[in-house]
């Protein structure tokens, strides 16, 4: 509980007695019981202030530790879609029953869903690469980069690992970029593959300058002027029936 909610009322309420029963001109030697009330109450509000700062400090890292916890456990299940339904099912019950953040669950329920709708066109997918392979430009942060590039090459895609732009080394992975050759199913594939593996992809976009070496790749990095957009959610990625260019 925190003790704001009686301190201050009451710390509040003894200062109105005291100045109700003192007249600091009638009673000059009583004044130094309202200064002592009003520095009581100032220390007060202090105290909560650095209390509820602290409470949100803990709060944001516990949450921090169990979005860290749930990108790798949804990372480590990559390629074994057969199990992957059920043990999220496992994960979102002990999460909901813990008191988990509503935003550590949603990633929960959106790695589910992005694994069913992955499933779904995933033959197609690999189609489409037996005809054209696909490249993919991957710069791995915050999740295990060589279970999420098997995952993609489950896909038929050709994975090739980049530096990405040293600007962006401190910002998570949030955008895909793919060239003109690039269908949509195969766009798809690569968004609900991250979006598995816990990354918030927030862009899902044609290059400006898709063609020529670029027609068949498909490009995941960061752009930081998305952070604080909202990530794209599973169902979204898979309604999607065409892709704005850049």
């Amino acid at each position: 509980m925190n003790p704001g909610i009686w301190l201050l009322p009451a710390v509040g309420l003894l200062s109105g007695l005291a100045s109700l029963q003192i007249d600091p001109k009638e009673q000059p030697k009583k004044r130094w019981v309202l200064i002592l009330m009003l520095l009581v109450s100032a220390v007060g509000t202090i105290w909560v202030a650095q209390h509820d700062t602290q409470a949100r400090t803990k709060e944001k890292r516990a949450d921090d530790d169990n979005i860290t916890f749930l990108k790798t456990t949804v990372s480590n299940l990559s390629g074994q879609s057969q199990h992957i339904s059920d043990t999220a099912d496992n994960v979102l019950h002990l999460l909901e029953s813990a008191g988990v953040s509503q935003n550590t669950i949603r990633v929960v329920q959106q790695a589910k869903a992005a694994d069913v709708s992955r499933t779904a066109i995933l033959q197609q997918t690999l189609a489409t690469n037996e005809k054209q392979k696909a490249l993919v430009w991957y710069y791995p942060k915050d999740v295990d980069g060589a279970k999420v590039r098997a995952a993609l090459e489950q896909g038929g895609f050709t994975v090739t690992d980049k530096p990405g732009n040293p600007r962006n080394l401190s910002l998570p992975t949030n955008a895909i970029w793919v060239g003109n050759d690039i269908t949509l199913d195969q766009a798809k594939f690569v968004a609900l593959t991250l979006i598995r593996a816990g990354v918030e992809i927030k862009s899902l976009k044609t290059l400006g300058s898709g063609g020529g070496d670029k027609a068949v790749v498909i490009e995941v990095g960061t752009d930081a002027s998305l952070q604080s957009a909202q990530p794209l959610t599973a169902e979204k990625v898979t309604s999607l029936s065409q892709l704005q260019r850049e």
